[in-house]
């Protein structure tokens, strides 16, 4: 049986390829500020069970969000550890990242990918020292359909305020958009132009 075709007035295809671009829209109705120990705190990394599930977190992350990895403790400071983070990014696609842990204590270290859902956070050897490890996010969000500039944002709205300059960052790398300003319970609008499948 063919994948393409037309049944009961129906016109069914296994993908769509749009070549020019679209209006797409994106809107978050309540941010949460950026926090280094939502999803876990206190994590020894060093204590023989280097990987945690989702089970164990605290929290997802609220929405598509690029994670911390903070080492809070000052004797883990320098250490070298890095932290996988396995899960999924703004489009459903299975995603990972290494993420160091911070030289100095209570310091953070930023990843580049946005997790909309974790599957686990793990240590990548068995080598670890650190004792005091506290996973969270940033503000980096991830964007659900790709985005080629920040010339292909139509309407940026923050908190329903409509911006008049570039009140945000765009990363077209890891198609992602980050606020200049990020307040809790501030809504979020995005309209711009993309190409998508």
């Amino acid at each position: 049986m063919s994948m393409y075709g037309t049944r009961d007035g129906k016109f069914k295809v296994k993908k769509l390829e749009v070549r020019d671009k679209v209006p797409v829209s994106y809107s978050i109705p309540a941010l949460s500020v950026a926090a280094t120990a939502a999803i876990l705190s206190g994590w020894d990394v060093s204590a023989g069970t280097y990987a945690k599930t989702a089970t164990s977190f605290n929290l997802q992350p609220p929405y598509p969000v690029n994670i911390s990895v903070q080492a809070w403790a000052a004797g883990t400071a320098g250490s070298g550890d890095r932290i996988l983070v396995k899960g999924y990014d703004a489009t459903g696609e299975y995603i990972q990242e290494y993420i160091a842990a911070t030289a100095s204590a209570k310091g953070v270290n930023y990843g580049t990918k946005s997790f909309s859902k974790l599957i686990s956070v793990e240590a990548d050897d068995a080598l670890h020292k650190s004792t005091d490890v506290n996973i969270g996010y940033g503000s980096a969000l991830g964007l659900p359909w790709p985005i080629a500039s920040s010339g292909d944002i139509i309407t940026y709205s923050y908190n329903s305020a409509f911006a008049t300059t570039a009140d945000y960052a765009v990363d077209v790398v890891y198609n992602r958009i980050r606020p200049k300003t990020v307040a809790g319970d501030a809504n979020l609008l995005v309209i711009y132009k993309s190409s998508f499948q």
